[in-house]
């Protein structure tokens, strides 16, 4: 092989869909799991986005 060749690099995208709360469960104390799995993604090294829709949220 040659010096001028580039390794490639892996690249893919994933989609987390999550429910939206109850707005009856009331326990705002609890910690909001989908910025939890958010923090997690990014803290392993991936570019987290959050997109709110009607009757879920989905980190891209």
């Amino acid at each position: 092989m040659s010096g001028n060749e580039r390794e490639e690099e892996i690249v893919f995208e994933i989609c987390v869909v999550v429910p939206k709360k109850s707005e009856k469960q009331g326990d705002e104390s609890s910690l909001d799991c989908v910025e939890v799995l958010a923090d997690e993604f990014k803290k392993g090294g991936l570019i987290v986005e959050r997109v709110i829709g009607l009757q879920n949220e989905f980190i891209k």
